[in-house]
């Protein structure tokens, strides 16, 4: 080996150790997924993410079980549908598996609130696992 390779191992050598050592520590991993629970919302019920004040006067009317249109493989999503005490629609709401609101879904206070929140979830790939 000449001279200058040996200067040009040494001098890498010494820049490596130099060098901050590598993380080598472990991300923790994610906790584990609790499994999915039926949940339903008896008529009465407090809507997921609401008060009782705030929703003293809604009432559940239907809740849908939905699945995935392309693969039919249930959803832990459902939609829900209240109405107000004076008979109007109070809206449908898409919840997750543990009953928490996702979203309401857009157009659901008139009088035609189911075809309204059906066609909405079939345009975005689910369908009613139960119609």
């Amino acid at each position: 080996m000449t001279a200058f390779r040996k200067l040009m191992v040494g001098a890498a050598m010494l820049a490596l150790a130099a060098c901050e050592p590598a993380k080598t520590t472990r991300q923790p991993q994610p906790a584990a997924e609790p499994p999915p629970t039926e949940r339903t919302y008896p008529p009465g019920g407090t809507a997921p993410g609401a008060s009782a004040k705030d929703d003293a006067t809604l009432r559940v009317v239907f809740q849908w079980r939905l699945k995935l249109a392309r693969t039919g493989q249930p959803a832990r999503e459902s939609a829900v549908g209240y109405v107000r005490a004076d008979g109007s629609s109070g809206g449908v709401i898409l919840i997750n598996g543990e009953g928490a609101v996702i979203q309401p879904i857009p157009g659901t206070l008139g009088p035609d609130a189911a075809a309204v929140a059906r066609r909405w979830l079939e345009s975005r790939g689910w369908a009613l696992a139960n119609p």
